[in-house]
């Protein structure tokens, strides 16, 4: 590419501009962040039953056990709509050592505190094609939100 003199001259100085830019948008953009809500609240099947207060933008995640090789999942039953909604479906994480085949892992469910008021979250451990049978296990929850 050929430039002639003036571009050239020209050039340090728009390069400059778009440096300014893209660092001005970066600081912009972390100092959203900082005024944002960003309290998570980690649960796990020990607060299961029990009650639990968020404030709006509150990201709630719960994490639970689930051996896969059993054909047992978690499945959201009541996702406390009112108050919470889902980011997203359940991820799974593997145990701390690792995994193997046959090994407990867990699912984790996460959703963002929502609106003001009272909600019901509740996830079955099952398996999906025995519709008849009773869960498992049940995690249970009481959501409010400020």
């Amino acid at each position: 590419m050929n430039l002639s003199h003036k571009e050239l001259a020209l050039a340090p100085g728009k390069m400059r501009g778009y440096a300014i830019a893209v660092i001005a948008f970066v600081l912009m953009a972390g100092g959203l962040q900082m005024f944002g809500n960003e309290n998570t609240v980690h649960l796990t099947m020990k607060e299961s039953g029990t009650s639990i207060t968020l404030h709006s933008g509150d990201l709630l995640e719960v994490t639970l056990p689930a051996t896969f090789g059993t054909g047992y999942s978690w499945k959201v039953t009541k996702a406390a709509g009112n108050v919470l909604k889902a980011q997203g479906g359940p991820e799974t994480a593997p145990a701390e050592s690792g995994r193997k085949a046959g090994q407990t892992e867990f699912q984790v469910f996460r959703f963002v505190a929502s609106a003001k008021g009272t909600g019901q979250l509740e996830l079955h451990y099952v398996r999906p094609w025995a519709k008849e049978e009773k869960p498992a296990k049940v995690f249970c929850l009481t959501v409010q939100v400020q």
